[in-house]
């Protein structure tokens, strides 16, 4: 650790009342507990996105022929299913940007939670 970032941790530490050292450890402590939450969200996001995938598949496939219905259809057609289907592209395109933003800072609070202190730190 360099000079300036003992000086912001003692600095802090003072406004905080303890000691920079105590600070620092329950910074590195915090790193694996933001990591596992980051996760658990972004594994949340993409279960949304893969069952919505799978929804707009069923709803918009249509199903096969058979005896009773002939001249089968999609139980979503039209400006629906498009809607649908660009509603979905959207949200997945914003989740897929926010995990490969977030991959970094993930990996560094579970890989190196010194880094990833030092980073809240200097922030």
């Amino acid at each position: 650790m360099n000079e300036t970032t003992e000086k912001l941790i003692r600095d802090l530490a003072e406004k905080l009342g303890t000691t920079a050292d105590h600070l620092w450890g329950v910074l590195c402590r915090q790193a694996p507990i933001s990591g596992i939450t980051n996760l658990l969200v972004i594994g949340a996001w993409a279960t949304l996105i893969i069952w919505g995938f799978k929804l707009l598949s069923r709803k918009t496939k249509t199903p096969p022929k058979t005896e009773k219905d002939p001249y089968p259809s999609a139980e979503w057609e039209g400006d629906g299913m498009a809607l649908a289907w660009a509603i979905w592209g959207i949200g997945a395109l914003i989740t897929m940007l926010v995990v490969g933003c977030a991959l970094e800072g993930i990996a560094g609070s579970l890989l190196n939670p010194e880094y990833w202190a030092l980073k809240q730190i200097v922030k």
